[in-house]
């Protein structure tokens, strides 16, 4: 579950009531930085702050903030994916900025939340391993017995790790090895 305040470049951002707080003086003052007193803030819409902004304020922020491993549009309020480090997405944020953001999906936090639902049943549920009510692995646990599904699991890890970077996506064979690795810890502690 996300924290209530985050930062989102150089405002605090309350999720629970989608407002903002005042530009901090700079993004140093950001660092590791809660409103568990939000009492000690003001909050209201970014539209509000944006009409309140005095004639002298120089101080703008960038439409694209890296926050964390993923780029905020702050224009939409949508999210780019996971990049592989902050590093990485505070690179691609400022190549956001330069005007190449056309090259980068935004979607709501809750929209790329279903697409990794989705890639994560890709391993852990494959929509063509059930067929109604009963998973495959469930039907070759019970057609095989506890002592043969052990060794079929214990296969299944080989299997993907022995493979691992020879056939397709590597991730997905270690997530996959590791998903019967888990699955085999669960039948042996049963």
């Amino acid at each position: 579950m996300a924290e209530r305040y985050q930062v989102r470049g150089l405002r605090i951002w309350d999720s629970v009531r989608n407002t903002y707080s005042d530009l901090l003086t700079n993004i140093e003052n950001t660092e590791g930085l809660t409103c568990d007193d939000d009492h000690l803030w003001t909050f209201k819409p970014l539209a509000e702050w944006q009409d309140d902004k005095s004639e002298g304020d120089d101080r703008t922020e960038p439409r694209y903030k890296a926050v964390g491993r993923r780029i905020l549009d702050t224009k939409t309020d949508t999210w780019s994916k996971d990049w592989k480090d902050d590093d990485s997405a505070i690179f691609i944020a400022k190549w956001c900025n330069a005007g190449n953001a056309g090259d980068i999906h935004f979607l709501s936090i809750s929209e790329w939340d279903e697409v990794e639902k989705r890639i994560s049943n890709d391993v852990n549920h494959p929509s063509h391993y059930t067929q109604g009510p009963v998973e495959c692995i469930d039907a070759i646990a019970s057609a095989l017995g506890r002592d043969a599904f052990i060794e079929f699991l214990r296969g299944q890890v080989i299997k993907y790790m022995w493979r691992l970077g020879h056939k397709g996506d590597a991730l997905k064979d270690a997530e996959k090895g590791t998903w019967y690795a888990s699955r085999l810890v669960a039948e042996l502690a049963k």
